[in-house]
């Protein structure tokens, strides 16, 4: 995994992780030292409990938005693309704009794979 997909997970992924990592850190701590740590496990515990659904309906929300959202805008762009007329011309620009971004990317891609072998 690259490390740019990491810095980019959402704030709840980053909830969600950290206290799976408490939960797992106090269970430890508790079967390596003879302290009694249920006062920090029966919160931790309550917590996730009560935040792990919540965020996945968060989460299935947003998804649902996303997409009910998209399915909005390329119905829209369909009307106004009927009304218009000039439907071809905007699709031709489309696959335009996509061999443009796609031979951007392979360049980017060059490039860096130049700067690493000059390395």
């Amino acid at each position: 995994m690259h490390c740019t997909r990491l810095r980019t997970f959402h704030w709840l992924t980053w909830l969600v992780i950290g206290l799976m990592i408490a939960m797992i850190v106090s269970l430890v701590l508790m079967y390596i030292l003879p302290v009694d740590l249920s006062v920090f496990i029966i919160p931790l515990a309550t917590i996730s409990y009560l935040l792990i659904p919540l965020i996945l309906i968060y989460m299935i929300l947003s998804i649902v938005v996303v997409k009910v959202k998209g399915w909005l805008e390329r119905y829209l762009d369909a009307m106004v693309e009927q009304k218009t007329g000039s439907g071809e011309t905007s699709a031709k620009m489309a696959v335009m704009n996509k061999r443009l971004e796609d031979m951007e990317r392979q360049l980017d891609h060059i490039e860096e794979i130049l700067v690493k072998v000059s390395e």
